[in-house]
């Protein structure tokens, strides 16, 4: 599978979990996850999202609802092709958010 092909497969994927969030995690509505993914695509959103050490409120919220297999960090965590497109600080980002968790 082709780079240009993977991104797609991300976008999409992040954009079916933005819609099973919406509608499994209860008094939660990711606005701010969606508006950056329409705006900025999957992999732009992605990096930003994962970037900072901080993990952003949205991956604090759906941890406190045991629903760590809904965040951004375990879609890329639990593929190997997601994961080859990032370098390897995010990387490290993503494994020690979800260390422990997993």
């Amino acid at each position: 599978m082709e780079n240009q092909e993977i991104y797609q497969r991300l976008g999409n994927e992040m954009e079916d979990q933005y819609l099973r969030i919406r509608s499994e995690v209860r008094n939660y509505n990711p606005k701010k996850f969606h508006s950056m993914l329409k705006a900025r695509g999957g992999y732009a959103t992605a990096v930003a999202l994962l970037t900072p050490i901080r993990p952003p409120d949205g991956f604090g919220t759906l941890l406190l609802c045991g629903r760590k297999d809904l965040t951004l960090e375990y879609l890329i965590f639990k593929d190997s092709q997601f994961r080859s497109l990032f370098t390897e600080q995010i990387i490290q980002n993503i494994e020690r958010r979800l260390k422990g968790l997993i």
